[in-house]
């Protein structure tokens, strides 16, 4: 039966190949299949130089410990070399974490803080991963510092790296205080992690109703915050009645951190659902999101404007609502006439280009959570992860809406390890990679669209066309290579190389995708 199955998937994909105008398969390079270490997984591809790709596993020692192991795979994605970083991990004494492990100014940078109860400071180090020995350098700089008393209140650490690689954000969440302001802390670095600026500040919004949702760091050390204000006390309001009772708003600190000034973003009486920004080529703030008019999870259509970075003027606002023909892709004719709003979509990317326009990605997420009581009054709860359809929506650079297109998938399972999808960009296209079922290479109806079926899923390479229409094609097939992709690792590598990665129970293997 299992023999049947395989001939009649390479008879679908085959026809399907055939039915697809042809289009240019990409080559893929595997590397050797390899047995998993007992109690590891990875957990990142870190980058690749013109030796190979270098990996970051994470292996359990103990029921208490982390090791963290990096590899280095040649061009043919063969395993020649492995180490154990010397960084102390364990979950019992919870004072040492690891941050990251990521590629700036040329080399591989790892982040990790300390917590030292006795002097009460939680301290992030930066230490650079010698390429040659996969071995931590014996340079270690600390690059923040957080005062706290608690270790349950010890505030957190996260980063940014500018578009141009040439600065490093340092953010600081300081502790929590109840009837304070948000409260935090930017360190600015060169490629070399020498500190251009730091500064800590208190905003002038209560850490209660304020949060920040992300940092943009530019070429010349400026550094954004986007964040939304709650006006009132309670929850966000969820369903229309009257005016959002949020705002979001941009805080940008200047000339080493010495000026500070605040940008609003607001639509009126209309919902920004998700919103996201870039800092310009020439200095202003590029805002791109989608709007609602009903609800916070809601989305009506797409919106693109600019921020005058001096005047704080907002201008070239525009708003594309979704047309009939678009939603009807998603839902009934009855619905789309009806223009019903489609729901829980987060913005992943943000392309500028050249002219002034851009091009935002996004895909629909969500969490179902279950709860089941048995006879026994033991409960079970249960977490489903949704990663469903990709819309691409280009904008003009008067902000209009150029198009949108809308790329169907289905993928639910309960980590979401397996899910989402892994984005090329390359010779003007887009392409996308992700798990899917064999079934739906000719489908695009959503009420026939399949959910992705585990080992007996296919990988789909999607690509995106400058005038937006899309062709899709199977890549390979997961059962014939023994594998499960895991699209969100793969990392690409060159302008026209992405590496995947891809495990089943205790085997793995990387391959390099060359478009």
């Amino acid at each position: 039966m299992k023999k049947w199955s395989s001939i009649l998937l390479f008879l679908m994909i085959s026809t399907v190949a055939i039915g697809q105008k042809q289009l240019n398969k990409p080559d893929i390079v595997w590397g050797e299949e390899y047995k998993r270490p007992n109690f590891s997984a990875v957990e990142k591809i870190i980058g690749s130089d013109a030796s190979g790709t270098y990996i970051w596993r994470n292996k359990s020692g103990s029921l208490t410990s982390t090791e963290i192991i990096i590899e280095h795979y040649d061009r043919n994605l063969k395993l020649d070399k492995t180490n154990s970083l010397n960084i102390p991990l364990n979950s019992l004494n919870n004072d040492f974490k690891i941050v990251d492990i990521f590629p700036f100014g040329g080399q591989f940078v790892a982040l990790t803080s300390f917590y030292d109860r006795g002097g009460n400071k939680n301290t992030l180090s930066a230490q650079p991963i010698d390429k040659s020995t996969l071995q931590l350098k014996n340079k270690r700089i600390e690059v923040a510092e957080i005062s706290a008393k608690r270790r349950y209140n010890k505030g957190g650490f996260d980063y940014a790296i500018s578009r141009d690689s040439s600065k490093l954000l340092i953010y600081s969440n300081l502790p929590y205080e109840r009837r304070g302001g948000e409260k935090l802390s930017l360190n600015v670095y060169d490629k070399n992690l020498d500190l251009q600026w730091k500064k800590t500040v208190e905003l002038p919004f209560r850490d209660r109703n304020f949060a920040v949702e992300s940092y943009e760091v530019d070429k010349d050390g400026n550094v954004y915050l986007l964040g939304r204000l709650i006006e009132e006390t309670g929850l966000v309001t969820l369903f229309r009645q009257g005016t959002p009772n949020y705002r979001y708003i941009i805080v940008a600190y200047n000339s080493d951190g010495e000026k500070m000034k605040q940008y609003d973003v607001s639509l009126g009486d209309d919902f920004i659902t998700d919103l996201t920004i870039r800092v310009g080529n020439k200095g202003d703030l590029i805002c791109a999101g989608f709007y609602s008019e009903r609800t916070l999870q809601g989305m009506k259509g797409a919106f693109f404007s600019k921020i005058n970075a001096t005047t704080k003027e907002m201008y070239d606002l525009k708003k594309g609502e979704f047309g009939t023909a678009f939603l009807s892709q998603f839902m009934s004719k009855r619905r789309a006439k009806k223009k019903r709003e489609l729901f829980s979509y987060r913005i992943d990317e943000l392309v500028l280009r050249s002219d002034g326009g851009a091009l935002m990605i996004a895909e629909q997420f969500y969490i179902r959570v279950t709860t089941h009581t048995d006879a026994n009054g033991f409960t079970t709860t249960t977490r489903t992860y949704y990663y469903n359809d990709i819309i691409a929506v280009n904008i003009n650079p008067d902000g209009s809406i150029a198009w949108a297109t809308r790329i169907p998938k289905r993928q639910s399972d309960g980590s979401g390890a397996f899910s989402s999808y892994a984005m090329t960009i390359s010779g003007g296209k887009i392409y996308f990679i992700y798990n899917d079922h064999p079934k739906n290479i000719t489908r695009t109806d959503y009420r026939k669209i399949k959910n992705f079926n585990g080992k007996k899923s296919i990988v789909t390479l999607a690509t995106l066309s400058p005038d937006g229409t899309y062709e899709k094609i199977p890549l390979f097939s997961n059962r014939e290579e023994r594998i499960v992709t895991r699209p969100k690792i793969a990392r690409q590598i060159s302008k026209n190389e992405l590496v995947i990665f891809g495990t089943y129970k205790k085997r793995y293997k990387f391959g390099r995708i060359v478009f």
